[in-house]
């Protein structure tokens, strides 16, 4: 029996164990079987036991925020190195004078002026080697005692000795390394006063001195610049051939406020003589720079 061509291709593809039937197109073109769709298997039912989980994912961690870039500071502006030390300053010096007295009759050998000046700089250190000071234009000598400290000057005995101005006051003036500070004093003016046993007579049998006046002594309400501040009287014995003091001090008083008289004892005479002296103050001068010009109104006595 006689078969057709595309039922003799079909019987021999079955003949060789091939799946699906392929199919001819009319030209006898072979097109290749399709593979059947396949389905996702289900997931298993709960009733057929554990089923294994899905490993864990490892944790995930942000990045850390990311730094802002460094700034870099802002330029730093040096100044240029100086060269030359500025110009000193007139008043970084200050003078204190809390001790001064104008001596109106001073004994051979004494300064017309006791007591001492200060100069020192506002720190409060010595000045320098070259430092000066004068008074009414005098020059004065700095203190070389050993143990003082170099701030301190005084009249010299030997020296020109300076006088009030003819208004009364001093001028101290200081100058050290190019600066300089003055300073204007007042100084207390002079009052007339008696005494018990007349000045240049013998106080052999007298067994006081006593002094009088009619003025106010005080200058000043209060003891501001912290000083002996009260009048105050005092008795020396005296080498009347040296005209000199002697020994220390015989006998002191001093002047309560307000007071017009001031009593000295007197001890047993020594063979010399005496000299009496009452001192007060001047009107004081405050501030950085300070002080007063007190009076040594002086009397000498036989003995």
């Amino acid at each position: 029996m006689k078969r057709s061509l595309p039922s003799l291709l079909a019987a021999l593809a079955l003949a060789c164990g091939s799946g699906a039937p392929r199919s001819v197109t009319p030209t006898g073109v072979t097109t290749p079987p399709v593979a059947p769709p396949t389905t996702p298997p289900s997931p298993p039912d709960a009733g057929s036991g554990p089923s294994t989980p899905p490993a864990a994912l490892p944790p995930t961690t942000s990045p850390p925020p990311a730094l802002p870039p460094p700034t870099a500071p802002p330029p730093t502006t040096t100044p240029p190195p100086t060269t030359t030390p500025p110009p000193p300053i007139t008043g970084n010096l200050r003078i204190q004078a809390r001790r001064l007295y104008f001596v109106d009759a001073p004994l051979a050998g004494e300064p017309s002026f006791a007591g001492d000046v200060l100069v020192e700089a506002t720190d409060g250190t010595a000045p320098s080697a070259d430092a000066s000071v004068t008074l009414n234009g005098v020059a004065l000598v700095r203190d070389a005692t050993p143990g003082v400290q170099p701030k301190y000057w005084h009249v010299d005995p030997a020296g020109a000795q300076p006088q009030p101005a003819g208004d009364g006051s001093v001028t101290l003036v200081a100058t050290a390394a190019g600066a300089s500070q003055t300073l204007v004093l007042p100084c207390a003016p002079d009052v007339a006063v008696t005494t018990s046993t007349a000045a240049g007579d013998s106080l052999g049998s007298a067994l006081f001195l006593q002094f009088d006046w009619s003025v106010d002594l005080d200058a000043n309400v209060e003891n501001t610049l912290v000083t002996d501040f009260y009048p105050s009287a005092h008795l020396y014995p005296l080498d009347v051939a040296g005209a000199a003091v002697a020994a220390g001090e015989a006998s002191h008083d001093f002047v309560p406020k307000v007071a017009r008289n001031a009593v000295l004892p007197i001890p047993p005479g020594t063979g010399g003589g005496w000299m009496a002296e009452l001192r007060w103050q001047g009107a004081f001068v405050t501030g950085d720079s300070a002080g007063f010009c007190g009076r040594a109104k002086r009397f000498r006595f036989a003995n």
